[in-house]
């Protein structure tokens, strides 16, 4: 019988990269005490890295170690999962159009 810990981490597992997660997203596998207490382990193990206050992102598993997942790829799923609409600066826009180095 698995944990809850690793019922959390098998589900997370399976979602890409970058994608956010909240406790509320385990409610059905227990309590909300519980579900907190499994993510702060797992955050702990390396497992996960906290966004914000109730966000989550899983690690990600590489050749070369674990590590956070793309900032582009966690800012727009918070940015989906907050219902905001998130743009890049002015310079950076200019300097994707080759407008500047």
């Amino acid at each position: 019988m698995k944990t809850l810990p690793e019922k959390i981490l098998g589900i997370i597992q399976e979602l890409p990269e970058g994608e956010v997660i909240t406790p509320g997203s385990f409610l059905h596998l227990g309590s909300r005490t519980a579900v907190q207490r499994s993510l702060s382990h797992l955050i702990v193990g390396g497992k996960l890295f906290r966004v914000a206050r109730g966000f989550y992102v899983s690690a990600v598993y590489g050749r070369f170690g674990v590590r956070p997942p793309a900032p582009v790829l966690v800012v727009r799923s918070l940015a989906k999962a907050l219902g905001e609409l998130i743009v890049i600066t002015g310079a950076s826009a200019a300097n994707n159009l080759g407008l500047t180095t």
